[in-house]
C-alpha cells in the first residue's frame, strides 16, 4: 500500500458524458449554473438582473411559451429592441428600459397571423428597416399590365424624301400611291402620302403636330393591316406601330405613352419595347405581362417614425417590373413559392424560396427586377437555382466574410461563388459539402467558422463548419462528440458571443434551461471546449441575445391563474463582467431577477419592512440590504403576487442603503470518478484506490458545501463559510470573500464515489483547481 496525491489541473473542461475513465481530468460529471473559463476556473454564474416585463394580455397566453418568435434589433448600447411576434400582432420592447414601446399596425395585420410563430417568422434588420417574413405565405404575382394599343390607329414615319419615287400604302387591304416630284422634301412627301391615304374609304390621316415626318392613320373600324413600301428600296418610310428592327429606326419624337416594339437585329438580341417619355425614348414593359408581385404576400417592414416615435408595421413598396417580359426580365424565382429565409449580403437583400436564391439589385433592396432588358448589368438582381439533383429546400443563408453559405434540408451546403464583384454574370450557387444538419435553428458565424446543429439519435449535435478559400475542402469538426445526449433535439436558436467566446443554445419546446459552450480559440483549433447548463426560475426561455459580455433573456412566466392576462414576458440580463457590482454591495450578488425597488415602508412597531416590486416575482424571494459595502439578508414573512406587482414583507427594520430583491439559484458541480492513471494518462484498473480526501482550492469565495456520496456509507455534507460571511448577517458585518484550500474527507473507493460542490448562497464562489489524496493497493506492476 502506498500514499499518492494527484492534481486536477483545472476545472475548465465542462461536462463529459464519456465513461469516467475516458474523460480528461478537467472534465466533470455534472455542471449546472457554473461557468468554466481558463482564466478564472470554475465559478458560480452571475445572476440575472430584471430589466422589464410585458403582460401578455395582447398575446395568446400559454401558446406563446413555446412558439413565440423574437427578433433583436441591436444598434449598440442603449439602442437595442426586442420585436415580439406572437402569431397575431407585434410588440417592441426597449431592451434598455424594459418598457413596451408604442406600435402601430398601419395595414395588413393578417400577415402577422401564424399558428406557430417560432417556425413561421424570419427577420433581418437593414439600417433602420426590419424586414419580417411570414414563411406560411405564398408570394402571389401582381396585376397584369393593361396597356392596349388603339386598334383603329397606326403611325407611318417618313424618314427621308426621294424625288421621282412611288410610295405605296395599304390599309385594310386597300392600296393607294403617291409619286414624288423631281424636287421634294419630307414635308411635301408627308402631304402627298396623307392626301393619298385620305382617298381610302373609312380612313383619315394627318401629320402629327410638331413631329416632322410622323403620320397618324385612323380607321373607322379596327385596323386589320397597315403596310408601306416604295421604289427607293423601301428606305424612305415605315409603319412604326408595326415595330422596328433597331433603335435607330425610331423617330426623334412620338406620342406620349405609346409603345413600340424593337425586334432586334442579331441572334443574341431579344425583342423589347420602348415608349416616348416626354423627352426621350425609354424601355418599357411588353404589353400584357405581370408587372410585379402582390405586396400583401411579400415580406413586410417595421420602422420607427423618428426619435421616440411609434414603431410602424406595414406593407413594403416593392418596385414593379418596368421593362421587358418573362424572357428578358423574368419574375423572381420566389413568386409562386413560400419564402423560407431572408438575409442581407454585400449590399443586397436576399430570399431563399424552394431550391432557389434571389437577391435584389445592389443597393436597391426593394427591387428584384433588371434595370434593362437589353443587357445584364453588374448591379442587376441575382437569381439562382440549386445545382444539385437531390436538393429540396434551401433553409438558411449565412453571410460569412465575403462568402454566403447556404444550408439545405437535403443534408447539403452550398456556397455563393463569385468574382471580386458579385453580379449576375459571376454569381453561382455551388454545392460544396454534404454534412447532415438540422433546420430548426439558424447557423451562426463563430470566428472563422460557422456553428450549426445536427440531430443524432434524438439529440442535438453541434458542428463547426470551416470555409476553405478554394471552397473545395470545406471541413467540419464536432464540438459535442463527448456529450452525445446532452442537448435536446431541435434547438430554438444558437446565440454566439465572439467577444466573450461563449455560445448559448436555447433548447426546443418549453424549457427554462440554456446549454452553454465556453471555448478558447487560437485561430486554428479550439483550446477549450466546455459545456455546461444554466437553469432559471422562469417557465420558458423564448429568446437569448448576446451583446458583448451581456446575455439578454426573454423569459416567459406563467401566472397563478390560467389565461394570457396572468402571464408575462420578462426581459432579464446577465452581465459576465466580474467588475460589475450590485447596489451598495461589494460583491456581485448571485441572485436571479435582481432589482432595486424604490418603494420601501418600515413598521418598527412590529419589526417588519414591506418592499413592493413593479412586476410579478414568482417563487421564493430573497431580500438583501446593502450599504457601504456591507450586505445582510432579511427573512421573508410573506409574498403577495398581484396582477402587475409583488409585495414582500420581511422581518427587520430598514436602516438605509439599497434594497436588492431576487431569487436564489443553486450551483452544482460533480467531479468525475477518480481513477489512478499511468504516465500516459491511461486508467490503471488492476489496483484498489481509496480516496482519503480532496483539497479544493477556492478564491474570492463566500459560501459553498460539498456533498460526498459513497456506495457503502451514503452521503455526507461538508459546509464552508468564509470568515465574516454567511446568512442573516447584521449590518456592519462585511461579506468578505476569501481564498484558501478546503479539505474534504472522503475515505471511500474512487470507483462509485460522487463528490459534488453545491452553492445556493447569494455570495460568489470560485474554484480554479483541486487535488486528491489516496492510498493504493497495487495487484500487479505496469
Amino acid at each position: 500500500m502506498s500514499l499518492i496525491s494527484r492534481a486536477i489541473p483545472g476545472l475548465f473542461g465542462g461536462v463529459s458524458q464519456q465513461f469516467p475513465a475516458m474523460r480528461h481530468p478537467t472534465q466533470g460529471e455534472q455542471q449546472d449554473n457554473a461557468l468554466s473559463t481558463v482564466v478564472d476556473g470554475l465559478y458560480k454564474r452571475p445572476g440575472t438582473s430584471h430589466v422589464g416585463f410585458t403582460p401578455l394580455g395582447w398575446a395568446s397566453g400559454s401558446a406563446l411559451s413555446g412558439n413565440a418568435f423574437i427578433h433583436v434589433i441591436d444598434r449598440g448600447e442603449n439602442n437595442r429592441y426586442g420585436v415580439l411576434l406572437d402569431g397575431s400582432t407585434v410588440k417592441v420592447v426597449n431592451m434598455t428600459t424594459g418598457l413596451t414601446e408604442s406600435t402601430s399596425i398601419l395595414n395588413d395585420s393578417a400577415y402577422l397571423s401564424a399558428s406557430d410563430p417560432k417556425a413561421s417568422f424570419r427577420c433581418v434588420t437593414v439600417s433602420d428597416t426590419t424586414f419580417i417574413v411570414n414563411t406560411g405565405y405564398t408570394v402571389l404575382p401582381g396585376p397584369v399590365d393593361t396597356y392596349t394599343p388603339n386598334p383603329n390607329k397606326a403611325y407611318i414615319y417618313v424618314r427621308t424624301a426621294a424625288p421621282q419615287q412611288t410610295y405605296y400604302m395599304t390599309v385594310n387591304g386597300i392600296n393607294t400611291t403617291y409619286t414624288s416630284p423631281t424636287s421634294v422634301n419630307v414635308s411635301q412627301v408627308v402631304a402627298g402620302v396623307v392626301a393619298a391615304l385620305n382617298t381610302i374609304a373609312g380612313t383619315s390621316a394627318g401629320q402629327v403636330a410638331d413631329i416632322t415626318g410622323l403620320i397618324e392613320v385612323t380607321t373607322s373600324s379596327p385596323m386589320a393591316s397597315c403596310t408601306v413600301s416604295d421604289t427607293f428600296g423601301n428606305a424612305t418610310m415605315m409603319v412604326i406601330s408595326n415595330g422596328v428592327t433597331k433603335f435607330s429606326d425610331l423617330p426623334p419624337r412620338y406620342p406620349l405613352n405609346t409603345r413600340v416594339k424593337i425586334a432586334g437585329s442579331g441572334p443574341n438580341i431579344d425583342p423589347y419595347y420602348v415608349e416616348w417619355a416626354t423627352t426621350e425614348w425609354k424601355e418599357c414593359l411588353t404589353p400584357g405581362v405581370v408587372i410585379g408581385f402582390e405586396a400583401t404576400s411579400m415580406p413586410h417592414k417595421l420602422t420607427k417614425s423618428g426619435a421616440g416615435g411609434t414603431w410602424e408595421f406595414q406593407k413594403c413598396s416593392w418596385v414593379s417590373r418596368l421593362v421587358g417580359d418573362n424572357n428578358t426580365n423574368p419574375q423572381p424565382s420566389f413568386v409562386g413559392r413560400k419564402i423560407r429565409d431572408i438575409f442581407f449580403h454585400r449590399n443586397r437583400l436576399g430570399f431563399l424560396a424552394g431550391d432557389s436564391l434571389a437577391m435584389s439589385r445592389s443597393g436597391l433592396y426593394f427591387n428584384f427586377y433588371a434595370q434593362t432588358a437589353t443587357a445584364v448589368l453588374d448591379t442587376d438582381p441575382i437569381d439562382l437555382g440549386g445545382t444539385a439533383e437531390s436538393i429540396d429546400t434551401l433553409d438558411w443563408a449565412v453571410p460569412f466574410n465575403l462568402e454566403l453559405i447556404v444550408w439545405a434540408t437535403s443534408k447539403q451546403q452550398f456556397s455563393l461563388a463569385s468574382g471580386d464583384v458579385l453580379s449576375p454574370n459571376t454569381a453561382r450557387l455551388v454545392p460544396t459539402t454534404a454534412f447532415s444538419s438540422n433546420s430548426s435553428a439558424r447557423p451562426q458565424q463563430l470566428g472563422n467558422r460557422i456553428i450549426y446543429p445536427n440531430t443524432t439519435q434524438g439529440h442535438t449535435q453541434l458542428g463547426l463548419y470551416r470555409v476553405s478559400r478554394d471552397t473545395v475542402s470545406n471541413t467540419m469538426e464536432s464540438i459535442t462528440d463527448h456529450i452525445p445526449s446532452y442537448i435536446p433535439d431541435n434547438p430554438k436558436s444558437i446565440e454566439v458571443s465572439e467577444a466573450f467566446r461563449t455560445v448559448a443554445i436555447v433548447p426546443s419546446g418549453i424549457s427554462n434551461e440554456l446549454y452553454v459552450f465556453k471555448y478558447e480559440d487560437d485561430g486554428e483549433k479550439l483550446t477549450q471546449r466546455a459545456w455546461q447548463k444554466f437553469t432559471f426560475g422562469c417557465d420558458n426561455i423564448i429568446k437569448a441575445h448576446w451583446a458583448s459580455s451581456k446575455l439578454y433573456l426573454f423569459c416567459h412566466y406563467k401566472g397563478a391563474t390560467t389565461g394570457a392576462s396572468a402571464d408575462s414576458v420578462a426581459l432579464e440580463v446577465i452581465d459576465f463582467d466580474t467588475t460589475v457590482l450590485d447596489g451598495g454591495s461589494s460583491v456581485q450578488l448571485r441572485l436571479d431577477r435582481k432589482s432595486t425597488p424604490t418603494v420601501v415602508s418600515n413598521s418598527p412597531a412590529i419589526g417588519q419592512t414591506t418592499v413592493t416590486l413593479p412586476y410579478r416575482m414568482l417563487g421564493m424571494s430573497t431580500v438583501l440590504q446593502s450599504a457601504n459595502g456591507y450586505t445582510r439578508e432579511f427573512p421573508v414573512v410573506s409574498t403577495i403576487v398581484g396582477t402587475t406587482t409583488t409585495t414582500i414583507v420581511v422581518t427587520g427594520t430598514w436602516t438605509g442603503g439599497t434594497v436588492v430583491v431576487g431569487n436564489k439559484f443553486t450551483m452544482r458541480y460533480r467531479f468525475s470518478e477518480i481513477y489512478m492513471r499511468d504516465k500516459d494518462g491511461i486508467p490503471i484498473i488492476s489496483l484498489r484506490l481509496k480516496v482519503l480526501k480532496m483539497l479544493l482550492h477556492y478564491i474570492q469565495t463566500g459560501f459553498f458545501k460539498v456533498v460526498v456520496t459513497t456506495k457503502a456509507l451514503g452521503s455526507y455534507t461538508y459546509q464552508f463559510n468564509g470568515e465574516g460571511v454567511g446568512f442573516g448577517l447584521g449590518l456592519g458585518t462585511s461579506p468578505t470573500l476569501v481564498d484558501g484550500d478546503f479539505s474534504i474527507p472522503v475515505q471511500a473507493q474512487g470507483l462509485g464515489t460522487a463528490i459534488t460542490i453545491e452553492s445556493d448562497s447569494f455570495l460568489p464562489c470560485r474554484f480554479p483547481y483541486a487535488e486528491w489524496r489516496a492510498s493504493l493497493n497495487m495487484k500487479a506492476q505496469r
